[in-house]
């Protein structure tokens, strides 16, 4: 009886939470994602459309079509079926286990129920500027809120004369990978030049406070493209205590820096075990033998408690006309085109 299904089936796990307007506006931005995933890798199919708490794709292609389907955000899981108003089990082979789904008078059989990559549907919420370092944890952070619904600009700062060249283009691959799951929407990413703002640390920053006037610079750029593109958030990779510049008291001296924009860290509580294990599940871990330092400058003892009153008047000592001057010699990298989707 299941040598042909008529379509696959795809549970969206995350939506049921949703009052019932809501629930229909996610509803409708997968559907559409969905269409655009489908035709992005020219997978045919005949008809989408909602039936209960579940989206149902009538297509022949069901291998495919649930390949597909699994891995764009907002399914939670997707299995191929067969659709009847009636269906006798007593007349199903006994060799077999068979599942049924209801939904009014459907009912849905199958055999295998695939998982996917849940969360919510790409565009049910804003854009957020996500760090790309070319190191694991940024890539993780840039996932996470990605799955919750977010349209990602990836940003890399490029801090050569004091990095190595290689680690832009590591950004670039990673964030090329990321934008695999993101369909139908436009995709881009700043290279923005880090090394003039870089040199005015070294010129009146101590030295044991290097990275956190970086990292302050960093902020500042980041904070300028996400009002370019406007964005609604900065998404970072810190974890708490992983580096010298990750200690609760100079993320606080370091984020103090902006105030138009929220910084998110995803990965803040996450330790290296998680951060390998989910690398190796969206396949960014791959790129983690590549990884160079990406920048040659971090003190050999630095501090890890920035003293606040130090900052402002080593700043005022600083030419800040390098933000204006970094963020036009911003490279702007289209990684993926929007699609129409409707």
């Amino acid at each position: 009886m299941l040598d042909e299904y008529s379509g696959v089936l795809l549970r969206c796990d995350e939506l049921q939470y949703h009052s019932p307007p809501s629930r229909e506006q996610l509803t409708v931005q997968l559907v559409k994602n969905l269409k655009a995933a489908l035709r992005e890798h020219a997978v045919p199919f005949n008809e989408i459309k909602p039936v209960c708490q579940f989206i149902y794709i009538n297509t022949t292609n069901t291998l495919d079509v649930t390949r597909i389907a699994s891995g764009v955000f907002g399914v939670s899981s997707a299995s191929p079926v067969i659709v009847s108003t009636i269906i006798e089990t007593e007349s199903l082979p006994s060799n077999h286990t068979f599942y049924k789904e209801v939904c009014e008078t459907n009912v849905f059989l199958l055999t295998e129920r695939f998982d996917a990559v849940g969360g919510l549907p790409t565009g049910s919420q804003g854009k957020v500027v996500c760090t790309i370092s070319g190191g694991l944890d940024s890539p993780i952070a840039a996932y996470k809120m990605m799955k919750r619904g977010c349209i990602p600009v990836f940003l890399h700062f490029d801090n050569v004369p004091y990095g190595d060249e290689s680690t832009r283009n590591l950004a670039i691959r990673q964030a090329k990978r990321l934008s695999e799951y993101i369909h139908g929407h436009e995709i881009k990413m700043y290279v923005v030049p880090h090394g003039d703002d870089l040199t005015e640390v070294l010129r009146h920053a101590p030295r044991k406070m290097t990275c956190i006037f970086c990292r302050r610079n960093m902020y500042r750029l980041a904070e300028k493209v996400a009002l370019l593109e406007n964005a609604d958030a900065i998404v970072t990779g810190e974890i708490i205590g992983e580096q010298a510049s990750q200690t609760t008291r100079n993320l606080l001296a370091e984020e103090s820096a902006i105030c138009e924009i929220p910084i998110i860290r995803p990965c803040i509580g996450d330790d290296k075990a998680e951060i390998e294990k989910m690398a190796m599940k969206i396949r960014t871990y791959e790129f983690a033998h590549e990884a160079v330092s990406c920048c040659s400058l971090p003190p050999k003892y630095p501090t890890v408690y920035s003293k606040l009153e130090v900052i402002d008047p080593t700043e005022e000592k600083m030419d800040m006309s390098w933000i204006a001057a970094e963020i036009s010699e911003a490279e702007v990298i289209i990684l993926k085109d929007g699609v129409t989707n409707g």
